[in-house]
């Protein structure tokens, strides 16, 4: 996410995890949605892009303090976990179940539980001086079980996993630019599994998988034996009727399947020929004659009549 001149975003592994549903909540505070997964460690980062501030960092996860870090102008500042009892290891962040009960002594932590869920990075101005203080142990709290009216149900929380060794480091103390500005930025990350996500409709739905070639519905199947022997018999015609030369004079083609076919078709022929000739011998005969001249005599009678009424 990006607000004001600071960016910050949550890696795993290398990758940094995408972000659902970004918005603007006022003035100095943005908010998202990432996918979550148990087991999964991760860090987070903050860059200043003006180069112009150097920030105070405060980490917090589920409502508890989780470690804080200098960010100078121009620089990226990242955190991926926290030392507890000795300087020279670390506890890494880590996405872990979250564990519900029916106890009602649980209930006295309800508000307590409110922002499990949450990893807020929130950025104060500071001078560019530092000054190195002596390392202290600190304890961090862990977000334990959680009563089931809470409804935190299906979520995830974060825990600290197995220490890692780390070069040792000191920390430092820094002094507000603007003591009575507050937080310049404030970044909030929602965590949830990406199932509840995708259920929320504020993480897009997986691609829907290709059936497989076994597996056609019936728009689908591949064509019949039959249809693809008529495809194979008009490919060949149509092969056989481009293989003469372009100059030479082709007559029509006729698609013909079979010799009876083409007996019946010369049969019909022969028969319709034979007809036309006998209409032709009638209308060459005498009686014919006769009475194509008697039509005409009659016709131009009426013609008479019919001009002498008008």
């Amino acid at each position: 996410m990006k607000h004001r001149d600071v960016e910050a975003f949550i890696q795993c592994e290398g990758k940094v995890l995408p972000e659902y549903d970004v918005k603007i909540e006022d003035e100095r505070t943005v908010s998202c949605f990432i996918p979550s997964e148990v087991g999964m460690k991760f860090e987070v980062h903050i860059r200043e892009k003006g180069g112009i501030n150097s920030f105070s960092v405060q980490v917090t996860i589920d409502g508890r303090h989780m470690g804080s870090s200098v960010c100078h102008r121009g620089r990226t500042a990242s955190r991926w976990g926290v030392r507890t009892s000795d300087r020279n290891m670390r506890h890494p962040y880590q996405f872990s179940p979250l564990t519900v009960t029916d106890d009602d002594e649980c209930l006295g932590h309800v508000e307590s539980h409110a922002k499990i869920g949450e990893i807020e990075l929130k950025a104060h101005r500071i001078t560019g001086d530092t000054k190195t203080t002596k390392y202290n142990t600190t304890v961090y709290e862990t977000v334990g079980s959680v009563h089931e009216k809470t409804k935190k149900s299906g979520v995830h929380c974060v825990s600290l996993g197995d220490a890692v060794p780390c070069s040792p480091d000191s920390r430092c103390r820094t002094t507000r630019l603007y003591p009575a500005e507050g937080t310049y930025v404030n970044f909030l990350f929602r965590y949830r599994p990406l199932e509840v996500l995708q259920a929320q409709a504020i993480a897009p739905l997986p691609p829907a998988q290709e059936r497989p070639d076994n597996d056609q519905g019936p728009s689908q199947a591949g064509p019949s034996n039959r249809e693809r022997h008529q495809r194979e018999r008009g490919s060949e015609r149509k092969r056989k009727r481009t293989t003469h030369d372009q100059d030479e004079d082709v007559k029509p083609p006729i698609d013909i399947d079979d010799e009876e076919n083409l007996e019946t078709l010369e049969e019909q022929l022969k028969k319709i020929q034979a007809k036309i000739q006998k209409v032709k011998r009638e209308r060459r005969s005498p009686e014919f004659e006769g009475a194509a001249a008697k039509l005409r005599i009659i016709h131009a009678e009426q013609e008479v009549i019919d001009l002498t009424e008008d």
